[in-house]
């Protein structure tokens, strides 16, 4: 190829690259996941959860939420589910976190209303 020729083709090369990549940017940077500020109760007693804000929404560790609301948590490593059982107290596990992505299954058929917190099962799909 001439010197020519390979200048402009070079040229619409990069403006293409540097057109997608400021979308692609874009969309990483509305990813982000912030530390919450937002101050968290169950039956009146404030406690402490860990928390992130994604669009605006504080997202927190279900093991979290049944450590504070007193329900057990399990994760079924072999049926990658989350199991959860609001007639059993919260215990510890030292199972590794479940993959993102994983979806939640209630033990219950009808929705859970503990320390204030309303949670309507799932049923898996």
């Amino acid at each position: 190829m001439k010197r020519k020729q390979l200048i402009p083709a070079v040229l619409v090369g990069a403006l293409a690259g540097a057109a997608l990549a400021g979308p692609a940017s874009a969309g990483v940077a509305a990813l982000t996941a912030a530390p919450s500020t937002q101050t968290f109760y169950v039956d009146g007693k404030q406690v402490d959860l860990e928390a992130y804000v994604i669009h605006g929404h504080n997202y927190v560790q279900l093991r979290d939420i049944g450590r504070a609301v007193d329900f057990g948590v399990a994760y079924d490593q072999g049926a990658n589910r989350v199991l959860v059982d609001t007639s059993s107290p919260y215990t510890e596990e030292s199972a590794a976190p479940a993959p993102s992505g994983v979806g939640t299954t209630c033990t219950s058929e009808t929705s859970m209303r503990r320390g204030g917190w309303n949670i309507p099962s799932t049923t898996p799909r």
